[in-house]
């Protein structure tokens, strides 16, 4: 939750986190800022089912004008999630791949003299 109110006065926000949607392990998914927009209710809700999409849900609601502008969520589909489990080299891949997502964007290309 405390994630929530990190994001007060943040103008960009970026999550990075882990999937399991069947996808091939190291599968990145990017999730653009008009998808996120739609979170699930908060209603029944419990510590251990608390994932990125309620933290940014719980934002929204708890920021209101000041929840960020321009938020993007970028999943990568993980092998395995046990917890204390090591990190696959596909998900390391896809860490990777993310990375270099984000290097690429214009707020975070350092200017050139």
């Amino acid at each position: 939750m405390d994630v929530a109110f990190q994001l007060r006065g943040a103008k960009r926000v970026i999550v990075v986190d882990a999937a399991r949607t069947g996808a091939a392990a190291g599968t990145v998914s990017r999730v653009p800022g008009a998808d996120v927009a739609d979170m699930p209710p908060l209603s029944g809700l419990r510590t251990r089912s608390y994932r990125w999409d309620h933290a940014l849900a719980f934002a929204r609601w708890l920021l209101g004008d000041e929840y960020p502008a321009d938020v993007t969520v970028y999943l990568i589909e993980a092998a395995d999630l046990t917890p204390g489990g090591a990190l696959s080299p596909s998900a390391r891949a896809g860490m990777d791949q993310v990375l270099g997502l984000i290097r690429r964007e214009r707020a975070f290309r350092r200017s050139m003299p």
